[in-house]
């Protein structure tokens, strides 16, 4: 079954919890994937200004890139 674009995504990671719009999902995957675990996680630490910044999952690097983007709360 195709899920609505206003249907809700939420995320419990390591993080916080993080909700973000099916659609705002499929924009973070166009424009950060293909990348490692290790890319996304170097780009939040770049874009966060904290070299120690770690995410174990790249669901959760997704939702945070797509929080910093405007796309999601936290």
């Amino acid at each position: 079954m195709r899920m609505a674009e206003y249907d809700v995504i939420t995320l419990k990671g390591e993080h916080g919890t993080y909700q973000t719009r099916v659609g705002a999902l499929d924009i973070m995957i166009a424009r950060y994937l293909p990348a490692s675990s290790n890319g996304l996680q170097d780009l939040i630490r770049k874009r966060q200004g904290n070299p120690a910044y770690h995410v174990s999952t790249v669901s959760e690097a997704l939702m945070i890139l797509a929080e910093l983007d405007g796309f999601a709360t936290n």
